[in-house]
């Protein structure tokens, strides 16, 4: 028997009635945006929004314009979680309803295993969110544009970050906050950390050295080289010999 039953919301809904679960229930809400009052506590809801309702507690949703939902239940304690209702929010990649989407197609497939896996996944992923405080959506956005993006010499943080929707200096400062560095230097790591990578291997892949700075993202060499000097008190040509 599998630890967990899943579902989904069969349409657009406008109002969940108060009801209790003998088991925790996590529902990700995949549309419209509401109120749902969780042990007579209120909490705001938009897609993306993962709640968390420990077993037991009376809840109910209500969206003026209606909601969908996908739903969890598992009798497995959430570490971290307490017995209070958490809120989560999905990452700007969907990981958690791309894991729930795949687990309820392969439950009502019956493939056992698979689901196991899947289901054991998606409390990874909400473990780790709650035990590192989960990150700023807005940050965890930017971070994950920044590492789709690093090799790209024509990246501009600064167009970057006033795509966010909210101020250049705002959200420069939020990222420090919740990543302990400002979004340059968290790029130039990506950067330098791909370098290290690339010139490992630079005579297998017949490399040179301004080569893989363009691979990385600078388009002049010597600057690549004072960047990556900075980072590691070492040249790039001398850490590509000491590391063949």
């Amino acid at each position: 028997m599998l630890p967990y039953t899943i579902g989904a919301s069969p349409k657009t809904l406008r109002h969940c009635p108060a009801h209790v679960h003998d088991s925790w229930e996590i529902v990700l809400n995949t549309e419209g945006s509401g109120t749902a009052e969780i042990g007579g506590d209120l909490y705001p809801f938009s897609p993306g929004t993962i709640i968390c309702i420990p077993p037991g507690m009376p809840h109910q949703k209500t969206a003026a314009d209606g909601f969908c939902d996908i739903y969890l239940h598992t009798g497995q304690f959430l570490p971290g979680a307490g017995k209070q209702a958490v809120l989560l929010h999905d990452d700007g990649e969907k990981s958690f309803e791309s894991l729930l989407r795949l687990l309820l197609r392969t439950h009502y497939r019956e493939q056992g295993a698979a689901c196991t896996f899947l289901y054991k996944a998606a409390l990874e992923l909400l473990a780790g969110w709650l035990s590192d405080g989960r990150a700023d959506p807005a940050v965890e956005q930017i971070q994950n544009e920044l590492v789709a993006s690093f090799t790209d010499p024509e990246l501009k943080i600064t167009e970057l970050l006033a795509g966010s929707g909210y101020s250049p200096d705002y959200i420069r400062r939020r990222f420090q906050t919740a990543v302990g560095m400002p979004p340059g230097e968290y790029l130039t790591g990506l950067r330098v950390t791909y370098a290290r990578e690339l010139l490992r291997q630079k005579e297998k892949l017949h490399l040179s050295v301004s080569d893989i700075g363009l691979m990385c993202g600078f388009y002049d060499v010597h600057y690549f080289s004072r960047v990556f000097r900075q980072a590691t008190g070492l040249s790039p040509r001398k850490y590509a010999e000491l590391n063949k």
